[in-house]
C-alpha cells in the first residue's frame, strides 16, 4: 500500500514540489532531495487535512520551510561547484622508494 500511496502522492504534489523547490535552490539533485522529504513527510503525516486546498497549502509550506532549511545547512555554505574550482594539474604519483 505505501508504494502506491507514494506513487499517488507524487503523481497529485511531485511537479509542483519539484519546481517551487528548484526556484528555491536553483539545483535539480537538491530540489529532488526537497522533493521526496516533504512527498516522504507528507505520506507519515499524522495531520488531517480539511480539504484538498488545506493539504496542497500544508504542501507549499512544508516545501518552502526545507529549502530555507537546505539553504541554511553549513553543508551548503562551504561548499562549490566544480566549474568554480580552478584546473588543477593532477600530481606525479610519488616513488616507491625501490623497496
Amino acid at each position: 500500500m505505501e508504494r502506491e500511496e507514494l506513487a499517488e502522492l507524487f503523481q497529485t504534489y511531485g511537479t509542483d514540489v519539484f519546481r517551487l523547490a528548484f526556484s528555491y535552490l536553483g539545483s535539480q539533485a537538491d530540489a529532488e532531495d526537497v522533493c521526496q522529504t516533504v512527498l516522504l513527510k507528507l505520506m507519515g503525516a499524522r495531520t488531517r487535512f480539511e480539504g484538498p486546498k488545506h493539504e496542497k497549502a500544508w504542501v507549499v509550506r512544508t516545501t518552502a520551510n526545507a529549502c530555507k532549511d537546505a539553504l541554511r545547512s553549513g553543508f551548503r555554505r562551504h561548499t562549490v561547484g566544480l566549474e568554480a574550482a580552478p584546473d588543477a594539474a593532477v600530481p606525479d604519483e610519488p616513488d616507491s622508494g625501490g623497496v
